[in-house]
């Protein structure tokens, strides 16, 4: 039996689109509370914790 070139072509969408939602994911998790915390002061920001 032969393969469809689909099935490979599916796939490889699939993938590009979760490796794009997870990238997108880590990004924002990591870099906003990052930036949120640069902009406090360092004695403020040991208080807090």
């Amino acid at each position: 039996m032969a393969r469809s070139a689909w099935r490979w072509a599916w796939r490889g969408r699939c993938w590009s689109a979760s490796s794009a939602r997870c990238l997108a994911t880590g990004l924002f998790f990591g870099y906003y509370p990052a930036r949120k915390d640069s902009q406090l002061h360092p004695i403020e920001a040991l208080r807090q914790q």
